[in-house]
Parts: C-alpha cells; structure tokens; sequence
C-alpha cells in the first residue's frame, strides 16, 4: 500500500494515507468494507461512511451534488458556506460570519446576501445524457456517467 520516494513514504496510486495508515481510496458511490475506505476530501476526511457495503455521507453531512458531502447547520450560530447548509426552519447562512441564522425580515437578508452570484435561466440540461457526439452546452460539463453536470463553482437551481 506504500513506497519510498527519496527517504519519504508515499501511499501508493488508489490509496490514501489516514490515521498513519494507507487506504484503499473509494470515491462517494463505490464499493467499501470500511468507514476509512471512503475519502471525500483532505479538509473534512469525515464526511463519508462505509454505509451498507457503499460510500455515502456521514451522519451529519448531507449531499450536494455529484457526491460533495457537507457538514448539516443543524442549530443557529453551527458553521455554514451557503443557505443550502442550515437544515431547519427558515435557517440561512450569514455570509459575514459564516454561521447559521434564522431570517427573520428582508433587511437581515439584504446584509447576508452575496453580490456576485449570476442566475442563468433557460438552461434546463442538467441530468440530461450527453457523450462526444452530444456535448452538454455551456456551463455544463459532461460527466464520466454521461450525464450533464454544473461544474465546480456552479449549482443546479431547485
């Protein structure tokens, strides 16, 4: 599971290293036998789960998209990025502090809002199936699954 580059060890291709250890490295979806198979990312290395011989999200994470596991703002003042985190009644995430909020008026929500977030309209080609011969339009990229996907930075409206 490891090899030797220059005095370092290194996890070999397909392993990750974890709790001093090398593992067998699956992504959300695969096959596993065990909570450190599944690796999400380096920030949160707790967000997946061996659950029922599959990596999914952990108890207390929810998917996104496309496998992204985040953290559940469950309470106010729990940490957040976006709205979508705050999983309770009227909860929404203050982008000045990073912490979960209820919204409680519209002036409250014209201070926490971002600015620079672009609505793109008309585009309904997320999920749809796409291949060399029928390229997703833009934004969206073509997945290894063949379907359209929004890429990094953009998220598919509800």
């Amino acid at each position: 599971d490891a090899s030797v580059l220059e005095g370092n060890c290194f996890c070999q291709t397909g392993f990750h290293y974890f709790l001093g250890r090398c593992w067998r490295s699956v992504d959300f979806g695969g096959s596993c036998t065990r909570d450190e198979d599944c690796l999400g990312t380096l920030r949160d290395p707790y967000n997946m789960a061996c659950r029922e011989n599959t990596c999914a999200c952990a108890v207390g994470y929810y998917e996104r998209q496309r496998g992204e596991c985040r953290r559940i703002g469950a309470a106010v003042g729990d940490g957040c990025v976006i709205d979508e985190d705050c999983r309770f009644n009227n909860g929404v995430c203050n982008q000045n502090t990073f912490q979960c909020i209820v919204e409680t008026s519209p002036d409250v929500l014209a201070d926490i809002v971002p600015r620079n977030i672009t609505a793109r309209t008309g585009i309904r080609s997320h999920g749809t199936v796409c291949g060399a011969t029928n390229p997703c339009p833009s934004p969206f990229q073509c997945s290894s699954l063949g379907i359209c996907v929004c890429p990094s930075g953009y998220y598919a409206s509800s």
